[in-house]
This record gives structure tokens, sequence and C-alpha cells, in this order.
């Protein structure tokens, strides 16, 4: 027979059985299905290059240096790098900001990088309209230039094919628009859920920025031909060794390192990645071992029509083809159920908040994918058909004919094989159920953490005037600059302030989970302390307007909080958090302790007073540990000060709580248009939606690995439920006799609830070996719980023995009430 006679042939037999047909499709096509998805994921996320000519020669090039966290370097070093890696055929550097673009409708608020001038050459990425970066537009003084993005020059200048050489304001500076990037461009990688939309300005040398001190830059390098990671990195201590030499001051402690760059945009979700890949082998696995176990059960149905085959003559292997058949008929309706599922999961991940999965638009079905899918599909066919088509061949005719008591020893050996694949579900069972419950308990350590500030009631947005000249612009402080804190900020506060179901409204240059990062060195004056402590004595900086702990609810521990009458013209003063007068001031009462912030170069030349000490707050991420933090008032840094842009005039964020839980954006917005038209506001959101970004990750962790874990559960109580079904059909007679000699009805339940509970006894041992290997995967995700917690191993354990008692039950039930007589009786 031809290969398309078997299909045909196994195809009629398979619809001859619907229920057993449907179940097995079902099935295969979650466990090919879910598995399908995660690959492409991975596959566009983790393996594929990234859109640029030879990406795999790109690599982030990151300084070790004295402020902790801290991986951009300054402009000499660049330059020196630039110089001295010879391994590069060039090295490149980029500066993360953002700017008010002001188009022919609006001012938009967006996403503006500054290039070093050879940026786009290390990528090999040019526009396509006008031209690139040279090196005349990075010059000190140099005229401003704007590359804009796609998404930009459509929005905002409707595709102006003109819009090459016409000027446009970028905050109240005007800008010469030289080239506009290919539709999809979007760097950095790391932001480019908004740097797809956004624009690219030349990063203009300043004095400023002459200093090694300076550190704003991140580096992207492009490796030569031949040469290696490992080559780059010696190259890399070799000139960090010099630059030591040269400035042992402030380059003491400089180091460099390299990775590839597909690396360090994706390093974050690789490991979730792989947690839920071993994930999803496991419940393929356990989608293989239930249709195993079903064409089994099918097989023992069938045994006499097999057996009736080979005495007539048909050879075994033409059985063991046709039980294969059956199977690869089986897996490729499963896979097609399973391309319809992965279709529709894929599609939920395009719903998750931007910039969670990085290099998300990339995700979608791809041939690798479909040859993946066909991998799976045969992988499938192999495993579910296989032991059933051995048992096929292995199956003696005569005896089976000869009658059902010779025949017990077969259907014994296929109850054992059953009985093992149940071991092995139990046993993949136990270890998801392991991994949901450490996720499970990570998920309500992060939930039921103190927050150090009130979730409800509370809205935070951020507003950048139309002059603002960007966080990082380099540009050295200007004397004369307008005081937006007196004439612009605080117009805006007490507005809003006096609007109905307004309790408190205050601003800040941070707020909670907004990822920003602004930390500053600092003495205590009057406090010698050793090259050590010199060294890691840094702090969050965050400056604010009155109310601002009332807004966010976070208490005062001594002396008092900022108000609005901390004032330029009064003493300065300053609020640390609790960590802080931990880690600096212990032995001390941190109240009348004087902070000087920085050093000569900022210009902040004034020292500050302790007046209160406030409770720990989270301030980037509920799992990152709280950092010492230093709070002063918006209204007391020197508008000549470098800290003056980077905490004040570029922009801040509003904090309002409400009486109630009512929508105030609309309000809140009429304010800004009445007083402030051009600023621009952006991420208004309440702090309570902030906090559950912070944790959607270990949310969505839970779960899936949960949604795997119930459907590990319920297949292993289908599982159990069918091999011990089998063993109490096929011992029958002798339950009957056991019966008939004097056997109790408990005695029988309790005999077959053994069987069923070796059984599982067996999986959870295998499975506790396995959970203890995927701990490790998801040990990066866990917070307030250890990977090998006795807590949740134990629930998991008493889980699955509970649901394999409940699945035995039934069977052993049965058999205990089994008739003698009715057992004994010869068919």
């Amino acid at each position: 027979m031809t290969i398309a006679q078997d299909i045909s042939l196994a195809s009629r037999h398979l619809f001859k059985s619907p229920g057993f047909t449907i179940a097995a499709i079902l099935t295969l096509a979650l466990g090919i299905g879910a598995n399908t998805a995660m690959f492409t994921v991975i596959d566009s996320v983790l393996l594929r290059p990234l859109p640029y000519p030879h990406a795999n020669r790109l690599m982030r090039i990151g300084e070790g240096s004295k402020q902790p966290g801290s991986d951009q370097t300054s402009l000499p070093n660049w330059q020196d790098l630039r110089s001295g890696a010879k391994s590069f055929e060039d090295i490149g550097g980029y500066i993360v900001d953002v700017a008010i673009l002001q188009g022919s409708q609006r001012a938009e608020m967006m996403i503006a990088p500054k290039l070093t001038c050879n940026m786009l050459q290390v990528l090999r990425v040019g526009p396509k309209l006008g031209r690139g970066l040279n090196d005349s537009d990075c010059a000190e003084g140099a005229p401003p230039v704007v590359l804009l993005s796609d998404p930009a020059w459509r929005r905002n200048f409707g595709a102006d094919p003109n819009i090459v050489g016409r000027q446009v304001r970028i905050g109240d500076v005007p800008h010469t628009v030289i080239g506009v990037m290919p539709s999809g461009f979007a760097f950095p990688d790391e932001e480019r859920a908004d740097a797809v939309k956004g624009i690219w300005l030349a990063s203009r040398v300043t004095q400023e920025m002459k200093k090694r001190g300076f550190t704003l830059y991140a580096l992207l390098g492009r490796l030569r031909q031949g040469s290696t990671e490992r080559q780059a990195q010696a190259e890399l201590s070799t000139v960090a060794a010099d630059i030591r030499k040269q400035d042992p001051e402030d380059s003491k402690d400089l180091q460099f390192s390299v990775k590839p760059y597909r690396d360090a945009i994706t390093g974050s979700v690789r490991p979730a990645f792989l947690a839920l890949s071993s994930a999803l082998v496991l419940v393929l696995l356990i989608a293989c071992a239930n249709v195993a176990n079903l064409q089994l059960s099918r097989c023992l149905a069938r045994h006499q029509e097999l057996a009736v085959r080979a005495a007539l003559g048909a050879p075994k292997w033409r059985l063991l083809r046709e039980l294969l058949a059956e199977g690869a008929v089986l897996s490729m309706l499963g896979a097609l159920a399973g391309l319809a599922l992965a279709t529709g999961i894929l599609q939920a991940f395009r719903v998750l908040p931007e910039g969670l999965v990085p290099r998300a638009e990339e995700i979608h079905l791809r041939f690798t994918v479909i040859a993946v899918l066909a991998a799976l599909a045969a992988l499938a066919t192999i495993l579910s058909s296989s032991i059933p088509g051995l048992v096929a061949m292995n199956t003696e005719p005569q005896i089976v004919l000869r009658g059902a008591g010779r025949g017990v020893s077969h259907q014994a050996v296929r109850s054992r094989l059953a009985g093992w694949l149940v071991v092995g579900e139990v046993a993949v069972a136990t270890a998801l159920l392991v991994a949901c419950s450490l996720l499970f308990r990570t998920l309500y350590n992060l939930e039921h953490k103190p927050l150090g500030f009130e979730t409800d009631n509370v809205i935070t947005f951020m507003a950048m005037p139309p002059n603002s000249p960007g966080y990082l612009s380099g540009a050295p402080p200007s004397k004369t600059a307008p005081a937006v804190s007196t004439h612009v900020y605080q117009p805006i506060l007490d507005r809003l302030r006096s609007l109905p179901g307004v309790r408190y409204a205050a601003l800040a240059s941070s707020v909670p989970f907004d990822g920003v990062d602004m930390r500053s060195s600092f003495e205590i004056n009057g406090h010698k302390e050793t090259g050590q402590e010199e060294r890691n004595r840094h702090a969050e900086l965050r400056v604010m307007s009155g109310d601002y702990m009332r807004a966010v609810g976070t208490p005062i521990l001594q002396g008092r909080a900022i108000s609005d009458n901390d004032t330029d013209e009064r003493p300065y003063v300053a609020v640390v958090n609790r960590t802080f007068a931990r880690d600096f001031l212990r032995g001390m009462n941190p109240i009348g302790q004087r902070i000087s912030l920085g050093g000569k170069e900022t210009q902040m030349v004034q020292p500050y007073t302790i007046v209160g000490v406030a409770a720990d707050a989270v301030q980037k991420r509920v799992s990152a540990p709280v950092m010492p933090e230093l709070m002063l008032s918006y209204r007391q840094i020197p508008e000549t000060s470098f800290f003056y842009p980077l905490l004040v005039s570029s922009a801040t964020n509003y904090i309002i709580r409400t009486e109630r839980g009512g929508d105030l954006s609309g309000s809140l917005r009429s304010v800004f248009h009445e007083i402030a038209p051009e600023f621009a506001i952006d991420n208004m959101q309440t702090l309570q939606k902030a906090a559950d970004r912070s944790n959607f990750n270990q949310r969505l962790g839970f779960y899936l690995i949960g949604s795997f874990a119930a459907v590990a559960v319920v297949m292993v109580l289908i599982g159990l439920y069918g091999v011990l079904s089998q063993v109490v059909g096929q011992r029958r007679q002798e339950i009957g006799i056991r019966i008939a000699v004097g056997a109790t009805s408990d005695e029988i339940l309790r005999m077959i609830l053994r069987e069923g509970s070796l059984l599982i006894g067996a999986g959870l041992v295998i499975g506790v070996l396995g959970a203890a290997a995927m701990s490790r995967l998801i040990a990066g995700f866990l917070f307030g719980v250890r990977a090998f917690d006795a807590w949740s191993y134990t629930a998991a354990a008493c889980a699955l023995l509970a649901v394999g008692l409940l699945a035995a039950s039934i069977p052993a039930r049965r058999a205990s009430m089994i008739e003698p007589m009715e057992a004994l009786r010869v068919e």
C-alpha cells in the first residue's frame, strides 16, 4: 500500500471513533499550539538578528564606574576607545533624551536620542530622504539639525516630500531637517516602542562634555570581520588601564565590558522566555503521553482484530505502519488546530503594554516557525504512536485468540506501560505546579509589600514646557534662564489645587515606577570618611513641591516634609529617607545635619540642612531594594546649577490625589489648555496602574505557568483515571475471586487506591527533582521566596496527591462494587 492509502485507511479508522479522535486532536493542539507560539516569540525576540546589516557584529560597550548602576561613559572615554580598540571598525555613542517637537498641528513630547555623528555609519543605516549626520553637525557651536522618524514626518508634517531643509522647532530652538529615516527604524532598540516614532538629534560637543566625569554616552561598536568578543574585551581592558593612569582621580575604578547588542536588549526577558519554553516542552510531553495512553487503550480494544489480521498473514511491520499512520493523521490535524491556537496566542502578545517585550512588533509567524510546527507534529507522531505500535508488534495472535484468561499477561504489559506514562505525567505536572507555586508566592509578596505610599485615587503625569532643552542637553546652565519653577510650574500647580475633587496636588522631578535614575554624590559636613565610603556615597535625588508627601501618602518619621515655604530666599533644606539615615547617619540625629551635593562643578555651592526623615518608599520597581534618597525643594535648585535642567526646567511630574475615584483627566488637561497650551502632556495614569505594570512580568509568568500547570493536572486526572479503569477492567475476574473468598469492599477499594498512590508517588519523586532544575530558570523572577522553598514543594505535592486520589477513587469505588458471580462468568 502507498502512503496515501495508509493515510486514507487511518482516517477511516479514526472517524469511526470520534470521541477518541477529538480528544487526541485537542490534546495535541494544546501542546503543539502553545509550543509553536512560544517558539515564534523566542525566534523573533531572542534568535533573529537585529534589523541591521551584519547585526551579529554589533556590540554594546558598558562602563563600570564609581557610581553604582552606571554603564554610560564620557566623550573623552569614547574618543580613546575609538582610537585604541582596533578590534572594532568603529564605535558610536548616543544619549537617550526627550524633547518637544512643535508640529504643524500641536506640540508633542517624544524620545529624541542624541547621536554621535558616526552612529548611523556604525549601524549601516541611512535616511530615505535627505542625508545623515556628518562630523560638522556635532562640532561645538554647530547649527542644530534633526532627523525625523517616518511616523513623526507623516503625523506632524503630512509626509511633506520637501521637508528636507525646512526648519522646525525642537523646544524653542529652530532645527534644520536634514533627513527622514526609513519606516520601522527605531534606535536605540532598547527604547524601540518610543524610538520608532521619535526624532534624532546631533550630539553637539560642549565644554561640559569634554570632562571625563560627564558620563552620558551609551556606546555601540561594530566588530571587524574576523574579530571576536574576547579580543575586543582584552583591548577594552587595555584602554581602561591607560585611562586610569592618565586620570586617576576621575577614573580610578574605570573598566569596560562588551556584550552582543542583541543580548543587551533582550537580556531582561531571556530568563522568562526560557522558563516558559521549558514549561511548554513539559506540556507537550504530557500531551504526547496522554495521546499515547489513549492509543494504548484503543490498541487494547482492537487486540482481537489485530490478532486475527496477524493470524491471517498480515506482517507485524504492516500493523506498526498502520498505527503510525493513525498517529500521523492525529498529529497533522492537531498541528493545524495548534496553528490556529498559536495565532490567537500571538495576537494576545500584541495587546501587552508597549515596551514590555523587546522587539514585540517583530513577532509573527515565519517559515522557520512552520518548519518547527512540522517538526513538533512529527515528534508528536513518534512519541504518541511508537509505544502502542511496539506493543502491537509484540502481540502473539495465538495467545490472544486462545481466550481472555491467557491474554492477561499482554494486557498487564500494556497497563504497566500506561502506568509509566502516567508517572511521567505526574512528574511533569509536579515541576509545573512547583514553579506555579513559587510564582504565586512571589506575586503575593510583591502585591503585599508595603510601598511606602498609597496608590488609591492618585494620578500622575509628566509635563514638559515648550522651551525645554531636554534632560541631557549638555548645555551650560544660563544665568538668565527663566525661573520656570516660579513663573510656569507654580501657577499651574495653584490652579490644579483649586479643582473640585482634588485633595492634594504636588510636583516632583520623578514619581514612583517611572524608572528615572538621577543620583548624586554628596558630603556630610563635618564627617570624615574613608576612600571606600566616599566611593559608595551616592543617593537618589528628587526635587518636589510642598504637599508631595501628602499627595502620595508617604509618612514623615521625624521632623517635617518639604513645604511651599522652602523657596530660594529661605535656608536650603532637605528630607532624607530611612535608608539614607541608616546607611550614612548611623548613630547620629539626622535632623540638623548639613549636606553638600555634587562638588564644585555642579554649582551647588550652598549646603542643605536635613529637616526631616521620610519612610522608605518604592522607587523604580517593587522588587528592587530601596536606595538612599535625598529630597529637595524644587525652588531651592539654583538656576545656574548642573541639576537645574535635569530636575526642574526640562520637565516635571504632577501628582494629584483626588477625593474620590472619578476620572479627572479631562479637567487636568483643561488647566494646561487654559494656562500653558504649549506644554506637552504625557504618561497620564493612576499610581495603581503604574504599580500593576511594575509587577506585570511576574503576574504574566504566574498566569501562563499556572494555566500550563492546570492543563497538566487535568491531563494527570484523565490519565490516571484511564489507567486505573483499565486495571479494574483487566482484573475484573481476579477482583471477583477476591470478593468471593472473603475480601471486603473496603479492602478492594484500598488495593486500587494503593496502586494509584504508587504511580503518583513515583511521579512525585521524579517531579521534585525536575522542579529543582526548573526553579533555577525562574530564580531571577522570584521575590521574597527561595527557589527551593519547602512550602511550595509541599503544596504542589499535596495538590497532586489529592488530585490523583480523586482520579483513583472512581475506578476504585467501581471495583469495590463488582458482583463476584457476574465477574466470574465466562464470556
